[in-house]
């Protein structure tokens, strides 16, 4: 039981890692874009790639660094 809180801690202070939209919107590159594109519709892909990495970082990975995200975010 012990092991289990301590993976719980650790999954719920890596979901804390991840960056808000508030702050990727910030990102020069999404700045950028959003600039030329529908603000709104770079602001729902920020928030789709970060329920992702939610799923992710609460399946145990590791969470990815604010340019990692912004990478994912300009693929789509």
């Amino acid at each position: 039981m012990k092991n289990c809180s301590i993976l719980h801690l650790k999954i719920m202070n890596n979901l804390r890692k991840i960056p808000s939209v508030d702050l990727i919107l910030q990102h020069d590159s999404l700045k950028r874009i959003a600039e030329e594109v529908d603000p709104e519709k770079v602001t729902t892909l920020i928030r789709e790639v970060l329920q992702d990495t939610r799923k992710r970082v609460s399946n145990g990975e590791t969470p990815p660094q604010i340019e990692t995200i912004v990478e994912r975010i300009i693929e789509i």
